[in-house]
């Protein structure tokens, strides 16, 4: 900081005294009093004024300024009580900084980037296992995919890693079930808003193949329907032959389980035991 010594030169009968001040000078801070406008486009390269105190007496004074942890793209000094800033991309809540020849200023001012808003999604509805991306699309979901964007469908919440840009970014579809669910949106911790609502597609059997095997079981038989996941599940699938939990395939019988094999079979290994008409 910008901090010179204050020498006090005496002129007496005697000579010159001169005395100095060892703890130096320093002039106030600036003091940021107001931002505006207070919100901004995610996108940036808006102008903000910062209003306040004692931000140097001419154009010459070395000022900086910025936004959350990027400074300004550009910086102009207007007068002691006010600087323009050209705004940086971003997203959330953020915290505006300024300086005088180096010297911090005094703040509490923040500035706020225009909440995220969906208004579409590429698919409305999805398998109730999840495990697939759903794509958002709408507004303000950030300049980068490292605004920790989150979405959520009724009361699950998955992140969105596959931003693509400020309107569109793929989320991941966590396991869940219900009709027409509301859904929301997040970046940067700010909370947004939606229109489009969720469905869980129900799973559905249509039929068995075989449909038939000795009492001492089978290594597998095949579930043929519709809805069970575009991709293999997040979660673990579950099924029972009369009662008695299916034996995973993979695991050669020795765990309970599934394999998911598409969206529309999955293999069960089925466990001792007898009976017909089972379910």
């Amino acid at each position: 900081s910008f901090s010179p010594s204050l020498t006090l030169e005496i002129e007496t009968v005697f000579g010159t005294i001169l005395a100095s001040d060892p703890a130096g000078f320093q002039y106030d801070p600036p003091t940021l009093t107001a931002v505006e406008p207070t919100s901004t486009s995610t996108l940036g390269n808006n102008t903000i004024t910062l209003f306040g105190s004692d931000f140097g007496n001419s154009s010459s004074t070395i000022v900086s300024a910025s936004v959350g942890d990027t400074a300004c793209l550009t910086v102009a000094w207007v007068s002691d009580s006010s600087v323009t800033c050209s705004v940086p991309a971003g997203a959330g809540v953020v915290s505006v900084q300024m300086s005088r020849w180096g010297v911090a200023g005094v703040t509490g001012q923040n500035l706020q980037y225009v909440a995220p808003s969906v208004t579409a999604l590429d698919f409305p509805n999805g398998p109730q296992v999840g495990g697939v991306v759903v794509t958002l699309y709408g507004s303000s979901f950030g300049p980068s995919p490292n605004e920790n964007q989150m979405w959520t469908v009724g009361s699950t919440t998955a992140p969105c890693l596959d931003w693509t840009s400020d309107s569109a970014i793929g989320c991941q579809l966590s396991s869940g079930f219900g009709e027409n669910l509301p859904v929301g949106i997040s970046a940067a911790g700010q909370a947004g808003s939606a229109t489009p609502t969720f469905t869980y597609d129900e799973m559905e059997l249509f039929f068995l193949d075989p449909i038939n095997g000795p009492p001492s079981g089978m290594p597998y038989l095949t579930i043929v329907g519709q809805n069970f996941g575009a991709s293999p599940p997040l979660g673990t699938y579950s099924a029972t032959v009369g009662g008695q939990p299916c034996l995973q395939p993979s695991g050669q019988g020795r765990f309970e389980g599934v394999d998911w094999i598409s969206d529309s079979s999955i293999l069960c290994g089925v466990p001792p035991g007898a009976g017909i008409d089972l379910n």
